[in-house]
């Protein structure tokens, strides 16, 4: 009888342990998924139900190679713009939005490619040779104005391609201090015209075709002043001018 009372009291004590079991796993499910739930992207609203995200926030993300060198930089430059820089030896590339712009540099660490925006608004693309200067340059301006330029081994343009309301299609020619020494084109008003500019960028001559269809060479001096015209009349007839500095006709003929 005393055996059997105490089989039964074990018994009772093995089904306690049981139901408590149940209920610390039970109660330790519910803590686990009430935790997920809290710190998970889909309850603070950064992410879309539905959809594992993880999210790393750092000011600057660094690459280093074997060698304990930067080999790629993404991180805030000291305005806050983002950017991205690249390097390996000599090559680079960098990535800004203070600009924005992108610039290549080659193997020498001098040819380079570059296309963004200005600090005068213009949008520009330049490819320079390994004298980092010169090269070619395409440009727009806030305005629409736009330009393809050649430049010399000083970075000024000698040669270049010009589009604008203000002064037509050109093709003009600087010398090596950046004054315009010829252009060819057509004006504002369509006029084509062919001029040429002493050394400080006054107008010496030109030939032209004006709106009439009337031909005309001109040579002028210093200040601007007609000296010399060839042309022709209505009827077609050919015409010589000679003038004094006050504009009065000293020769004419026929």
């Amino acid at each position: 009888m005393h055996e059997t009372s105490l089989l039964q009291r074990i018994e009772r004590l093995e089904c306690q342990n049981r139901r408590l079991k149940v209920s610390f796993s039970a109660l330790g499910l519910v803590l686990f998924l009430g935790l997920a739930t809290l710190f998970s992207p889909v309850a603070d609203g950064t992410a879309p139900a539905g959809n594992a995200a993880e999210v790393v926030e750092a000011e600057r993300f660094v690459l280093r190679g074997p060698d304990g060198e930067e080999a790629c930089v993404l991180g805030l430059d000291g305005k806050g713009f983002p950017h991205l820089v690249m390097r390996k030896d000599k090559s680079h590339g960098i990535m800004t939005l203070n600009g924005p712009a992108i610039l290549l540099r080659g193997a020498d660490g001098k040819r380079s490619a570059f296309m963004g925006i200005d600090t005068h608004g213009s949008t520009r693309l330049e490819l320079t040779s390994e004298r980092i200067v010169d090269g070619i340059r395409l440009a727009v301006k806030p305005d629409g104005a736009a330009g393809l330029y050649l430049l010399d081994q000083t970075g000024r343009s000698r040669l270049g391609l010009e589009a604008s309301l203000e002064a037509g299609s050109l093709v003009v020619l600087r010398n090596a201090k950046g004054e315009i020494r010829s252009s060819f084109g057509l004006d504002p008003k369509e006029i084509p015209a062919l001029l040429f500019f002493d050394e400080v960028g006054r107008r010496r001559a030109g030939w032209l075709v004006d709106e009439t269809g009337v031909p005309l060479l001109a040579i002028e001096d210093e200040r601007g002043r007609p000296r010399i015209e060839i042309t022709s009349r209505f009827d077609g007839s050919p015409l010589l001018r000679l003038s004094r500095e006050d504009g009065g006709v000293i020769f004419e003929a026929p």
